[in-house]
């Protein structure tokens, strides 16, 4: 109860002195922006605020949905300066703290027929980040959401998966809404997208295992009435996937009420060869084996909300999400030969059959309130419960031992609860930012044999974690002429309580205490843009991997979990650099216990896929992005090196050898038309403790609107000549594995979109725990 009491007077106390500090020397001046000719409101529009004297940046916002802003200033002389695209910029003197309506005066649309052969600067470097203008960039035309994104530097598009270089898989923010499901993402068009930054060097306020944020502001006027959207996603490889997904939008006012519905049936066909060599003391066992496998799943999405804005300070809101994928399949079948010392030793034939389904309710609500121009507030709450199961028949056809079959089943349920309250107080011409997280969450996993399945080194069991987090965070960001910078600290306790069978297991108990400290400092002129970053990051394991349980896959293979995998801490040293259109990036990052699958010998002749710690290592990625426009060309051109510093084994073997990739983006604009042919290639490598062969793939693409951009048309090839592939060595000791995986990466892909009286998503709730992506 005594840490309740100071997690809850901590935030107050700050606010109340921040409150009397900035009233000695600030103001707030607010306003309305709308447009001269039909009093329109003007959302989303640039306020910048710049000194008289040198008309150097000192702050600056943007309007809401109403058009309305507020700063908070200290009392000295300065200019406001507001822009919107279309409109003549407008610049006022600061003289009164209430600058009342504002009116925008429309550009003088006779020049609309002048052809302008310069190019400008497609991408700049902000705070934290690479913000990119779309509306006056070619990507404006480029189709949907998704499709920008595949354009943008160190975002690598891998179909409906995304990677920033060096960062790993971002979490995106249209409008300060995040985005749940990545299908949203295609339901877009590039025209309604004003700017989109990546975020490379997040805050303290997010979670201290968020390494990079990608948010989307759109420029979609207001209106009241019914809106929707319709998307239907279809791809062909080998097996035919399809997700369609139906969403409106009712507006009155400031109530909005929003419902969608989401039907998908996805296939992922793959074909493995595994080769196993185990050097034993006496002999060598070599196991091979060739599967043809399949893996999909069906699922319903429904979800419902609302949003409520209460006014020009204050909004509400809650949305509620149901997944039922009540169809998870996979199907192996496959031959495997194991040889001792080049002689046969067994030769079958292996067929497993899996069925299973999953479930979950979830639950978001916030609020979002200004009540001073002091003093901002943020309260996200989110609820959880999920539940699976799978069942599992394997059966073994050998010529040499008897016939068998294996059943298992294996599932579990998770819930959690989860808030998140963050504030922002003006303080000396900079902002401060601060709060709370907490979470709780328990998530049970059970694994059962059938009594009649006769499996060595398998047997049933369970196990519980238990789980509490709390955390305060706190940071302070600033800009001082061609200078900014923010520094933050997030301390974070988790104590968890582990149980195997129902037993509390002390050993595999974990608590933790740890301050994440960042630093960020930057520099821009007109020609030189230049960051520097460092950050402290921890990397959960998931609760799937925290299993003690073996789990028997296919003879001679086996995998589990790890019940004593620590946390993995990352120090981030990023530099990035942009001079004219190129731009760099290097990232240095150090591991403390790094986690990673590694093969290990099981039962003298098996294999035993297990997650485990490395006690340090070292990651150097180095990124070169060029991009430029040639009339109807718009190249982007990217060049990378990706070194890790890894030691494995009682032979300490070394896992360094670097991986050089290039990524050219080739995009044609026709008028309407957009058409892209992009190709990757990759050198052979280390990546992690796994060596990984020479890859490259060609990737083709062509978007077209019509109905006046209601009606978005997406067609796609994926790795058009075939040509990329999965192959994978690991060696360590006295074991090599080597992975040939065929995972029809060439496809082709059609996606339709459609929208009528689209407006703007005005729902800011965000998740309050990256604990849901543990589950």
């Amino acid at each position: 109860m005594r840490t309740l009491l100071v997690y809850l007077t901590l935030p107050v106390l700050i606010f109340l002195y921040s409150e009397k500090l900035s009233s000695q020397t600030n103001i707030s001046i607010s306003g309305k922006i709308v447009d001269e000719q039909n009093s329109n409101i003007l959302p989303f529009a640039n306020i910048m605020v710049i000194n008289s004297s040198d008309s150097t940046y000192v702050s600056g916002t943007v309007t809401d949905e109403f058009g309305y802003f507020k700063l908070s200033l200290p009392l000295k002389n300065y200019l406001l300066r507001i822009s919107f695209l279309g409109y003549e910029t407008y610049t006022t003197s600061v003289d009164n703290e209430d600058l009342g309506v504002i009116y925008l005066k429309p550009k003088d649309r006779s020049l609309a027929d002048v052809v302008v052969t310069a190019t400008s600067k497609i991408f700049r470097m902000e705070s934290g980040g690479i913000s990119v203008d779309i509306q006056n960039s070619p990507l404006k035309n480029m189709g949907v959401l998704s499709d920008v994104l595949g354009q943008l530097p160190f975002v690598l598009k891998d179909q409906e998966s995304y990677t920033v270089f060096g960062k790993g898989a971002p979490l995106f923010y249209i409008n300060n809404r995040q985005v749940r499901n990545n299908s949203e993402l295609q339901q877009i068009s590039s025209k309604d997208i004003k700017t989109i930054k990546i975020i490379t060097n997040p805050g303290a306020e997010y979670d201290a295992s968020v390494n990079a944020i990608i948010k989307i502001e759109t420029i979609r006027p207001v209106g009241d009435g019914l809106s929707g959207n319709i998307y239907t996603y279809n791809r062909y490889n080998k097996k035919f996937s399809n997700l369609d997904r139906v969403s409106f939008n009712y507006r009155n006012n400031n109530l909005d009420i929003f419902t969608g519905f989401q039907y998908a049936t996805m296939s992922f066909p793959k074909d493995r060869n595994i080769s196993n060599l185990i050097n034993g003391q006496n002999n060598i066992t070599t196991i091979n084996s060739k599967t043809v496998e399949n893996d999909g799943f069906d699922h319903l999405i429904p979800e419902l909300g609302f949003n409520y804005i209460i006014n020009n300070k204050s909004s509400l809101g809650a949305r509620y999400e149901y997944v039922n994928q009540f169809d998870s399949f996979g199907k192996s079948n496959g031959d495997i030969n194991v040889f001792q010392n080049s002689v046969t030793e067994d030769d079958l034939h292996s067929i497993r059959k899996v069925r299973g389904r999953e479930y979950s309710h979830y639950l978001n609500t916030y609020l979002n309130t200004t009540p001073s121009s002091l003093f901002s507030l943020k309260l996200d709450i989110d609820y959880k419960t999920s539940n699976r199961k799978n069942n599992a028949n394997i059966q073994n056809t050998s010529i040499i031992h008897s016939n068998e079959e294996i059943i298992t089943s294996e599932g579990g349920n998770s819930e959690l609860i989860a808030g998140k309250l963050t504030m922002n107080t003006p303080l000396y011409s900079g902002a401060l930012t601060y709060g709370l997280e907490m979470s709780y969450t328990t998530n049970k996993q059970v694994f059962s044999v059938y009594e009649d399945s006769n499996v060595p080194g398998v047997e049933s069991s369970n196990n519980r974690v238990k789980q509490n987090l709390g955390a305060g965070f706190l940071s302070y960001g600033k800009t001082i002429n061609k200078f900014s910078g923010d520094i933050g600290f997030r301390y974070e306790s988790v104590r968890s309580k582990y149980f195997q069978n129902n037993e509390l297991i002390e050993e595999q108990s974990k608590n933790y205490q740890k301050l994440f400290p960042s630093l960020r400092l930057s520099y821009k002129n007109d020609n030189l843009q230049m960051e520097l970053a460092y950050k402290n990051i921890i990397q959960r394991p998931y609760y799937y991997d925290l299993r003690s349980t073996v789990f028997y896959q296919a003879p001679y293979s086996y995998y589990s979990g790890n019940s004593l995998l620590k946390p993995t801490y990352q120090n981030n040293f990023t530099y990035m650099m942009m001079w004219k259109k190129f731009t760099l990036m290097t990232i240095y990052t150090h591991y403390k216990d790094r986690i990673a699958y590694i093969p290990q010998l099981y039962l003298e002749n098996s294999i035993l896929l297990k997650p485990i710690n490395f006690n340090s290592s070292q990651r150097l990625s180095i990124s070169l992005n060029y991009s430029n426009s040639f009339g109807i060309w718009k190249p982007n051109w990217e060049i990378s090196l990706a070194k890790d510093y890894l030691k494995l084994g009682n032979s300490s073997i070394k896992y360094n050898k670097p991986i050089f990739a290039t990524n050219l983006r080739n995009r044609f604009q026709l008028k309407d038309w957009q058409l892209g042919v992009d190709i990757r290639i990759s050198s052979e490598g280390n990546a992690n403790a796994e060596y990984l062969s020479s890859s490259w793939q060609t990737n083709f693409y062509i978007n077209k609107s019509f109905l006046h951009d209601k009606l978005m048309l997406n067609i796609s090839s994926n790795d058009l000549f075939n040509t990329s592939k999965y192959r994978v060595n690991f060696i360590s000791n006295n074991l090599a594995t080597y992975y040939d995986n065929k995972m029809y990466r060439q496809n082709i892909q059609v996606s339709i979109t459609y929208r009528f009286n689209s407006t703007s998503n005005r729902y800011k709730g965000s998740r309050s725990s990256d604990e849901l992506d543990r589950l």
